[in-house]
């Protein structure tokens, strides 16, 4: 099955609208948006950045640790992911 150009797009279009309400203060709103492009594309960083921070906001911290443990396990020289989960934190 071929993937149209639009589908390719929309984890990106979500990303944006996911980082925007980041940026506004949205928590709740950010989440929502990263998780629907999760579902659409599970191994982007930027989506897993963008839930790890989203998830934080919220309170929702074992999800937070859950998704933090498996993107520096992931991605383990990104920074930006490692420094606000480091791979032998205790947290969790």
């Amino acid at each position: 099955m071929r993937m149209r150009a639009t589908d390719a797009a929309r984890p990106q279009t979500l990303v944006r609208h996911g980082q925007a309400a980041l940026d506004a203060g949205d928590f709740a709103r950010a989440a929502s948006d990263f998780e629907q492009a999760r579902q659409l594309a599970p191994e982007n960083l930027e989506v897993s950045r963008g839930l790890l921070l989203s998830y934080l906001q919220t309170g929702r911290l074992a999800e937070a640790v859950e998704i933090g443990r498996a993107a520096v396990a992931r991605w383990p020289g990104d920074a930006s992911i490692a420094c606000r989960y480091p791979p032998n934190s205790t947290e969790g």
